[in-house]
């Protein structure tokens, strides 16, 4: 007859969840487990559900890598969300390089026949000045200025492309 605190096996009988929280055990290759840091943000995906996107939060990082596949346990925080079951599959994108950048809505880019981009900025006099500009990638909408703004330049979001260079404009908060 067993007793209380017996083992059944190595198999866990269930898992406490304490306060409802929900976390992803992501299994990340020991060549970037250097590079993730407790605190990074991950964005968290379903291949079986592409509604479910969650932003997630890096809160511990297991030392100890597994001998046969090379991977440790990183795990992720999750917001609450009834559509997260315990045992299903997910995917996790840890973000490990960031930066501070400016950026701006992707709306207020306007492509140019020649292949250059241009944004419209707003003078002083409310003027528009067309201004060449270099993005990076577009994240969640918006896109990082490599050059051609600085920090307080105020661009044309609604309509720009329909404005040009020297137009008056009539500024709608």
């Amino acid at each position: 007859m067993p007793l209380a605190g017996d083992l059944t096996g190595t198999t866990p009988l269930f898992s406490m969840i304490q306060n409802a929280a929900v976390e992803l055990q992501a299994k990340v290759p020991q060549t970037l487990l250097s590079k993730v840091k407790i605190g990074a943000s991950a964005t968290v995906t379903s291949a079986s559900d592409r509604r479910l996107t969650l932003e997630g939060t890096v809160r511990e990082i297991n030392p100890v890598v597994d001998g046969k596949t090379r991977q440790a346990i990183v795990k992720i925080d999750l917001p609450p969300n009834a559509a997260l079951k315990p045992g299903m599959f997910l995917q996790a994108a840890i973000a490990f390089n960031t930066a501070r950048a400016l950026a701006i809505p992707a709306e207020a880019i306007v492509p140019q026949a020649n292949g250059q981009i241009m944004v419209y900025v707003l003078g002083a006099d409310n003027i528009i000045k067309a201004q060449p500009v270099q993005t990076g990638d577009p994240s969640k909408g918006y896109l990082a200025v490599k050059s051609g703004l600085k920090a307080g330049d105020r661009v044309v979001v609604a309509g720009a492309g329909f404005v040009k260079d020297g137009d008056l404009v009539n500024v709608v908060q």
